[in-house]
């Protein structure tokens, strides 16, 4: 019997495909290099290897824009993000009907305090981001921790994440995974699943 289901943060909550286009234009590159540079930083940054200062610190050498700058352009770029009220709705009603509601998030510190995703964290507890333990998916580790603080078997939960390689380790701990592609899936698939909505 399922009882708590597990979420992904960005691709399925919360969607950011225009902050990062919106960053590259202004600070005058090209989306193809902003890219390039936020894979090779946001990884360590994700595992808390790297501070939010030293993140900027980074890409501020990186881009030759100074770090004040970026903090702001980041700031700005966070209110292109937005929050898919539908997939909240599916939230509210699972917590009305008693599952337990956890996250998986692999982010960084600076993210977390930004407005909309703080107001969609409070949701969930536990709620595990990357950069606070130290790991991030598909490590194995940050779905056990979740199972640990759920006091739960995995047998006992739904994962649904946007990326297909997140969803194997949380299989193999005997968790039932979705493979998120839009609202009207994610009901049937948690139908499927017998978990009321």
């Amino acid at each position: 019997m399922i009882k708590a289901v597990i979420f992904d943060a960005g691709g399925v909550i919360i969607t950011s495909s225009d902050s990062y286009a919106f960053l590259a234009k202004k600070v005058g590159v090209s989306k193809a290099r902003m890219d390039e540079v936020r894979v090779k930083y946001m990884r360590p940054a994700q595992c808390g290897e790297l501070s939010t200062d030293e993140f900027l610190t980074k890409l501020s050498e990186e881009f030759k824009v100074t770090k004040e700058k970026l903090r702001k352009l980041f700031e700005e770029g966070s209110k292109l993000m937005s929050v898919d009220n539908e997939v909240v709705k599916i939230v509210d009603k699972l917590n009305e009907n008693g599952y337990r509601l956890a996250m998986i998030t692999n982010t960084i510190e600076f993210y977390s305090k930004f407005e909309k995703e703080t107001e969609v964290y409070r949701k969930f507890s536990p709620m595990v981001a990357s950069y606070q333990v130290g790991v991030r998916k598909p490590d194995p580790k940050i779905y056990e921790m979740v199972l640990k603080k759920l006091n739960l078997k995995g047998e006992e939960c739904v994962f649904i994440d946007d990326h297909e390689e997140h969803l194997v380790p949380a299989a193999k701990l005997g968790m039932k995974t979705i493979l998120f592609k839009n609202v009207t899936q994610l009901k049937r698939e948690l139908k499927k699943l017998d978990v009321k909505i």
